[in-house]
């Protein structure tokens, strides 16, 4: 009588906890790179978010300092934390230079809020649409949360000017934050324009 035991072979397959530990693993590996994906494209937002505030800021500022920049040097019609109305020369439609009055103030009544800007002729009084030179707008604040001023005027000594026009105004400091895009923290620009004002 031969009582030798049969041979084992390999091919009898996965048995079910094989099969239930690489099931396992698959799922954990899918979920490591499930969140690692959600994050990168999380960062991404934020990102795109922060480029588009800045760029906002930046656009901003430089329309508000090359208009400063090219002011007649007079006095302000209106000099407020948050409003700023001067004159300027200006070609308008391909016509010699004239004088222009070019107004900033801020509008919070829309959602977001924004900078606006409105340009008149003097010498016509006929006024170009407003404009909104920055969209999503906000308060810069420091970092105990108070609202800094969009514009801060002084003299050529560096004292602040407070009166209603701001009669020599030497120096503009403008202080803007945008946040367009809510996904991000606001963006702040900072600038100083020194006045064409030959009488200082």
């Amino acid at each position: 009588m031969n009582l030798s035991c049969p041979r084992q072979t390999d091919d009898e397959g996965t048995t079910l906890v094989e099969l239930m530990v690489t099931m396992m693993l698959a799922v954990l590996i899918l979920l490591v790179a499930g969140t690692f994906a959600t994050q990168m494209l999380g960062f991404s937002t934020v990102n795109t978010a922060r480029n588009a505030n800045t760029a906002a800021a930046q656009t901003g500022m430089e329309y508000v300092t090359r208009a400063l920049r090219s002011g007649d040097g007079t006095a302000f019609t209106s000099a407020t934390d948050s409003d700023a109305q001067f004159s300027t020369y200006a070609t308008t439609g391909g016509v010699a230079a004239a004088p222009v009055r070019i107004h900033f103030w801020v509008d919070t009544t829309g959602t977001p809020a924004r900078l606006l800007q409105q340009t008149t002729n003097t010498s016509t009084g006929v006024s170009s649409p407003v404009r909104a030179i920055v969209t999503g707008w906000v308060a810069c604040t420091t970092s105990t949360g108070t609202p800094l001023p969009l514009f801060t005027y002084t003299n050529s000594a560096g004292a602040p000017v407070t009166t209603a026009t701001s009669a020599g105004t030497a120096y503009v400091r403008v202080q803007l934050c945008a946040q367009p895009q809510t996904a991000a923290r606001p963006a702040a620009v900072d600038a100083t324009v020194r006045l064409p004002n030959a009488n200082l």
